[in-house]
């Protein structure tokens, strides 16, 4: 018979006559937890499928079923009935992607502004020279190599 700890969820097999039937108390080895252990415990036939409780052809029919049931409860404790619910909002396929196509380049665009101010950020917080110098540093570093991924594809 398996035995398994509530507290730790530690397992535990045992012999089925080392448990009798009014019970005994077991001890966790790993936690230490103590419990009062029972000979017989329900245990499932996992060969054997549970049922599946198919839900209705239309579930429509169940949600309006319950929506009236909900508004006939309100209507019995006196309070208003719920409002009916907002549509939600139309978004064309165009409009969404536009939208992530935005933010997508935004972080572009923001650290393009970063590397073409950043002469006049070095002026105005010169705390911020360091930091900037390298920024731009290894931005031209990535230019000069991408130039040179694509040189043999120039025309001169």
């Amino acid at each position: 018979m398996r035995i398994s700890c509530a507290e730790c969820g530690a397992q535990y097999e045992v012999e089925a006559t080392a448990i009798p039937d009014e019970g005994r108390e077991v001890q966790c080895s790993a936690c230490g937890h103590k419990w009062l252990q029972h000979a017989h415990v329900e245990t499932l036939d996992y060969d054997k499928p549970l049922p599946v409780k198919r839900p209705p052809a239309d579930f429509r029919t169940v949600l309006r079923e319950e929506a009236e049931r909900e508004a006939a409860e309100r209507r019995r404790e006196g309070l208003p009935p719920s409002p009916p619910p907002a549509p939600p909002p139309h978004t064309s396929r165009r409009s969404v992607f536009i939208r992530g196509f935005v933010l997508a380049l935004l972080p572009l665009a923001v650290l393009a502004a970063l590397y073409l101010g950043a002469p006049w950020l070095e002026r105005e917080v010169p705390s911020l020279a360091d930091p900037l110098d390298r920024y731009v540093a290894g931005v031209d570093g990535l230019r000069l190599w991408l130039d040179g991924k694509l040189a043999p594809f120039q025309s001169r």
